[in-house]
């Protein structure tokens, strides 16, 4: 986060130019890049923005329908998206998009207890490898109790599916947004995250290869309880003799779906242990 000095600094200089006040997209596609890109801007209400237009789109969305009615295909982020960390040098053109919504029973506070993990395991049906380690100043307890809203980390992951078996690191940062302020009780929450490859990975087989990988999460606090949890996938796999992309894209859409419903049954196990 930048220092107060950077922040009048940077109020200074809006004060002397024509600046652009920026607004938060509509359309879920280009929230799904917003969201992905300004994750870690300074300006709080701008992300607040992103995510309640997000709520507004998904208003016309059964998100505990079936999974051809909850998913999506978001357009391709583009390099403005991705120019503030290291990819490989690969065109974004290449990336195959996936989009999945779901209705989860449990609060963002919940789903928190996941994140700090250092065995992602148990939520990761296709990843018999998935070790998370906590980067930067990053301190698990501290993310939990929200005195420190932003959880950087690195994991190493082997993910094993019907298509490719592979091992891979991967970034993958959180982010707390406070979404009202009532006085009355904790307010309502939501958790932003995206995560990247910084190189290429070959498969196993050596003839498959992850070229690249990008994601944007979130997870929504509702007003009537649980919360509205949803990820899209940004991904370039090489995999010879599978040339239909949408046997790629389906393959996506299940593990996906496997994941949160894994998440589901993880925390009810977490909070039977408390």
């Amino acid at each position: 986060m930048s220092s107060p000095r950077l922040l009048l600094c940077a109020a200074l200089a809006c004060a002397t130019a024509a600046c652009t006040v920026q607004e938060a997209p509509t359309e879920l596609s280009d929230i799904n890049r917003f969201l992905y890109r300004e994750w870690g801007n300074e300006d709080e209400p701008l992300l607040v923005g992103g995510v309640a237009n997000f709520e507004t789109f998904m208003a016309g969305v059964p998100t505990d329908g079936t999974l051809s009615e909850r998913s999506f295909v978001p357009a391709n982020l583009r390099e403005a998206d991705v120019q503030d960390h290291a990819r490989p040098d690969r065109p974004l053109e290449n990336l195959l998009g996936v989009s999945l919504v779901r209705l989860s029973p449990w609060s963002t506070a919940e789903h928190a207890l996941l994140m700090v993990l250092e065995d992602q395991t148990p939520i990761q049906s296709t990843a018999p490898t998935y070790q998370r380690t906590f980067t930067g100043e990053s301190d698990p307890e501290c993310f939990l109790s929200r005195e420190c809203l932003v959880l950087t980390t690195s994991n190493e992951i082997r993910r094993e599916n019907l298509l490719i078996s592979v091992d891979f690191t991967s970034f993958k940062d959180y982010r707390w947004i406070r979404l009202d302020s009532s006085e009355e009780s904790d307010g309502r929450w939501a958790i932003v995250s995206r995560s990247w490859f910084e190189e290429s990975f070959a498969a196993e087989d050596e003839d498959s290869t992850l070229w690249q990988s990008h994601t944007m999460d979130l997870w929504v606090d509702q007003p009537g309880g649980g919360l509205l949890r949803y990820e899209s996938m940004w991904a370039e796999t090489e995999i010879p003799g599978v040339t239909d992309p949408n046997v790629i894209a389906g393959t996506i859409r299940l593990t996906l779906d496997d994941t949160y419903e894994d998440e589901d049954s993880y925390i009810e196990e977490l909070l039977s242990e408390r």
